[in-house]
């Protein structure tokens, strides 16, 4: 049954465990839900982290070399009273689970676990912690809602619409172009945004049916997401069973176990996330028709930045002024003809290309403001052809040695070398 479900996606997650693997595995997990991850070897990277800044919760593996997870375990106690801790190990006991709590822990997670038994630990640990939140970590307008075009006005109309609802809603969205935040769009300006977010990327299960919807001996995703927003991402890729699964979820509101039973009720809001054309996958057979119909309730249609490029300078800004903030320095102010390069390419990537290249830009120059030449060279030579007007030998020659100069940190020397010129032929070139 629904319950009063607290604040359980967006927390700050610190995972410790000396295996690379298992870091891996659960931070994918975590960040897939929402959560913002950090991860340490051992429990002196993570006492560091600790002292670094608040955290809502740490997940650390019992047994590492050196300090184990206890000590861990007694030192979040001692000094960290706002942060929760679940322990993991690959060692089962009744002993260990005991000492673990005892120390401690709010909660004793057995490996190997299923994605469904470690959220739902997750969320009703963080769920037990409510109002212990680090403070500043308020949600900013999510990036394909940020622009003037009358796409992304469309958009942001419809997003009002969905969050006021709570059919289901099928996403449509271009790779790259970040659909998951329009759905956490919808879930935050919801009633259920207090409640669960929970993303599953149904290409990666390995038996959906039983991971989505439990059985006598493993816990269930869905029934983990009561009272909040599941968003299942490629719906396409789940098999037959798992389909009519959650058909019954629709039809029932309960969480039908594999095996059988009846399952306990749910209120559960499903949004569906593809780039693909679910009705030809309906059309082939792989998706059935009337799951496809109950998907797209509400439809969302997403339009690639290749088609709105009218929004291409305040997202660039938006996503500078973010990347700054991180980077606690100011924000970069960018030239004309360094946005005009950006506005001229086709982002096949979408919001995920253009994000990626101006962290990289803002990160590169520390603050100061952003010219042509700090761009990469694809945009570079889009900066030179303007309204179909060829830049001539020479200023290519002086953008391509400007390049060479901010790379070599101004050591003209250097630049000399690199160029394969001497420093006088370099000073009569570009007057430096």
């Amino acid at each position: 049954m629904k319950g009063d479900r607290g604040v359980t996606e967006g927390a700050k997650i610190l995972v410790v465990d000396d295996s690379p693997a298992t870091l891996e595995v659960v931070g994918r997990i975590l960040r897939q839900s929402g959560h913002s991850v950090e991860t340490a070897p051992d429990v002196t990277g993570a006492v560091e982290r600790l002292d670094g800044g608040p955290l809502n919760l740490v997940i650390t593996d019992f047994r590492m070399p050196g300090a184990d997870g206890l000590d861990l375990v007694r030192h979040v106690r001692e000094n960290f009273p706002e942060t929760a801790v679940v322990m993991l190990t690959g060692f089962p006991s009744i002993e260990g689970a005991v000492e673990a709590v005892k120390g401690g822990a709010e909660a004793y997670l057995t490996k190997p676990f299923t994605q469904a038994e470690l959220l739902n630990t997750v969320t009703t640990v963080l769920q037990a912690f409510e109002g212990r939140r680090p403070q500043g970590q308020g949600t900013s307008t999510a990036l394909p809602l940020v622009g003037r075009s009358e796409a992304v006005r469309a958009l942001r109309a419809a997003v009002e619409v969905a969050a006021a609802g709570s059919n289901p809603v099928l996403i449509e969205a271009p790779v790259g172009s970040e659909g998951e935040a329009v759905a956490r769009a919808i879930h935050d300006g919801s009633t259920r945004s207090r409640n669960a977010f929970t993303v599953v990327h149904c290409e990666l299960l390995l038996d959906p049916c039983r991971e989505l919807f439990g059985s006598e001996k493993t816990a269930s995703l869905v029934e983990g997401c009561d009272g909040g927003t599941l968003v299942l991402r490629a719906p396409e890729a789940l098999d037959i069973v798992a389909q009519i699964h959650l058909m019954r979820l629709f039809q029932e509101s309960r969480c039908i176990p594999v095996g059988g039973g009846r399952g306990p009720s749910v209120d559960v809001r499903v949004v569906a996330l593809t780039s693909r054309d679910l009705e030809r996958q309906a059309g082939t057979g792989h998706l059935r028709r009337d799951l496809l119909e109950r998907l797209s309730e509400q439809r969302i249609r997403m339009v690639g930045l290749a088609s709105r490029s009218e929004d291409v300078v305040d997202l660039v800004h938006e996503i500078a002024s973010r990347e700054s903030a991180l980077l606690g320095c100011a924000t970069a102010s960018w030239s004309d003809r360094a946005l005009d390069a950006l506005v001229k390419v086709p982002w096949l990537g979408d919001l995920t290309d253009l994000s990626s290249v101006v962290q990289a830009v803002v990160a590169r120059v520390a603050g100061r403001p952003i010219e042509v030449v700090d761009l990469p060279a694809r945009f570079r030579f889009n900066a030179s052809v303007i309204e179909g007007e060829i830049p001539t030998l020479r200023e290519m020659e002086a953008e391509h040695i400007r390049a060479v100069l901010l790379k070599v940190g101004d050591n003209k020397t250097e630049a000399a070398r690199l160029l394969g010129i001497d420093r006088k032929t370099l000073r009569s070139k570009v007057g430096v």
